[in-house]
């Protein structure tokens, strides 16, 4: 069954609504500059927005972007974390020749 939901509610509502009921697709037909798309994607789930502007698109765009990068080095987001992407710890007493 859909979930419908204005808007309007805070991020942290959305959030906790999105992992509460699995919440796995967002079609966004009024998207704001919250970081919504990021929430849906960090758990696993697509997003899907339709925006007034190309302007809107692009800063959307750039913004997940920005959070999803963050996040593939991240741990704490095990369904966005690769290793192989992480940045290389230094090991005590290692040598580099």
């Amino acid at each position: 069954m859909p979930h419908i939901a204005p808007h309007a509610l805070p991020l942290l509502f959305m959030s906790n609504y999105i992992k509460a009921y699995n919440v796995k697709h967002v079609i966004d037909l009024s998207p704001t500059p919250l970081g919504l798309a990021f929430e849906v994607v960090k758990e696993g789930g697509s997003y899907v927005v339709v925006c007034a502007t190309k302007i809107q698109a692009d800063y959307l765009k750039d913004q997940l972007q920005s959070k999803l990068i963050k996040g593939i080095v991240d741990k704490d987001y095990p369904l966005l974390y690769d290793a192989r992407f992480a940045p290389e710890v230094a090991v005590e007493g290692a040598s580099v020749s």
